[in-house]
């Protein structure tokens, strides 16, 4: 992967793994891997997608996501260095847009 990607973590259910997973395997520039993590408590199905995005992934991947928070389905995100919890449809609009154009 080149210089310009960032690493991404999200929390997720087994079910916005899978789509993630969908994502990456269709989409040049984005590596993902996955894992399952039993929590001691709460929600027993939660996985963390750990993966690596170019410029080239971010289309199909931030409508991926923004669908997956518009269910429910994203607990956290890391991206970069910033971190969500509990992330709103607005507010991963508002990053998104505001990454755009930092990046332009």
């Amino acid at each position: 992967m080149n210089s310009d990607s960032e690493r991404l973590v999200i929390t997720t259910d087994e079910m916005g793994a899978n789509a993630i997973e969908d994502v990456a395997r269709s989409e040049e520039g984005l590596q993902f891997t996955s894992r399952r993590v039993q929590a001691q408590v709460g929600d027993p199905s939660t996985w963390v997608m750990v993966g690596q995005i170019s410029g080239l992934g971010w289309p199909a991947l931030s409508a991926a996501l923004l669908l997956l928070i518009r269910q429910r389905k994203i607990k956290r995100i890391k991206i970069g260095n910033d971190e969500f919890e509990n992330i709103t449809p607005e507010q991963f609009e508002r990053i998104m847009s505001s990454r755009s154009e930092r990046n332009a």
